[in-house]
């Protein structure tokens, strides 16, 4: 299934479904609003793009109300063009050291629970978040998995030089950015990916924050803060403070317990939740790496 975005992409009001954990809805997030679009987000999706698509996500709402997925298809749609094969490579090395985050499963379904919904109907909102637990539960899971592979807990020599190649690039500009004077696409998605190591501390963010060999990546994260200010997901700013940075605001303490309500029915339901989960699995599987700039009608 492989269909092209035919109507405007909205400008306001937009809506965007994910959690801010993760990297690719921080670059959609960031993209709208390094656009001055405002936007809001909700931590479950609608039926029907649960439906098709499980818990890809991030998916942003276009204005004949079909819905459009993968990070880079939305970007693409604002005007940012899409990463280059070897960036989007030097990218997922980046990357390379988040499986750490289920190190602690108390903190992980911790942090979640602290991820704000900002559906405008209370009721929808207490709904998305007593669902998020099965987003949380496939997460964690797969993240679990994730790391039996040797690869994916590399040593902290090694995460220095997945991070190396950005350093280098930043030297070789001659510019605040990656791409010039002011932040494009591939700052967009390598800032999205600090923000991924900071919203969950893992080592990555650690080497990032200490290697002598990173003072220009580092220079660069303080750049993209001030580039961003206001930005209401930044996990980074707790370790590169700058004015006017502030932290991600936190879910109510109703939404809270709505969260670990949810979480009790998924295990008291365990028969029904485990099955469900390999099932999304398998539906990311397909949608994710197959199905290219899909609308959901």
């Amino acid at each position: 299934m492989k269909l092209t975005v035919e109507t405007e992409v909205p400008q306001k009001d937009v809506v965007v479904y994910g959690g801010d954990h993760s990297p690719w809805v921080q670059a959609v997030l960031l993209g709208l609003h390094l656009k001055h679009v405002s936007y809001r987000v909700h931590s479950f999706p609608p039926r029907k793009v649960f439906r098709f698509s499980g818990v890809l996500m991030p998916a942003l709402r276009l204005n004949d109300d079909s819905w459009l997925l993968q990070s880079q298809d939305i970007l693409e749609a604002y005007g940012y063009g899409r990463l280059e094969r070897d960036d989007f490579r030097a990218l997922l090395k980046a990357l390379v050291g988040g499986a750490h985050r289920v190190d602690s499963t108390i903190r992980f379904w911790r942090l979640w629970s602290w991820v704000a919904d900002e559906h405008r109907n209370p009721f929808v909102r207490l709904r998305n978040v007593m669902f998020r637990p099965f987003l949380v539960l496939y997460f964690n899971v797969a993240l679990t998995r994730l790391k039996q592979v040797p690869q994916a807990l590399p040593s902290l020599i090694q995460i220095r030089e997945n991070y190396l190649p950005w350093q280098q690039a930043l030297e070789e500009t001659g510019t605040p950015f990656l791409d010039g004077d002011k932040p494009g696409l591939r700052d967009i998605y390598l800032f999205a990916a600090v923000q991924l190591h900071a919203s969950m501390p893992v080592p990555p963010m650690d080497v990032l924050c200490t290697d002598p060999e990173l003072d220009r990546l580092r220079a660069w994260v303080y750049e993209m803060q001030k580039a961003c200010v206001g930005y209401r997901h930044m996990y980074s700013v707790k370790y590169f403070p700058v004015d006017g940075g502030v932290q991600p605001d936190r879910s109510s303490l109703c939404e809270r317990a709505g969260f670990w309500l949810g979480s009790a029915l998924i295990l008291l339901l365990a028969p029904i939740t485990v099955p469900w989960v390999r099932k999304k699995m398998g539906m990311v599987r397909r949608n994710g790496l197959i199905v290219r700039s899909v609308r959901i009608e």
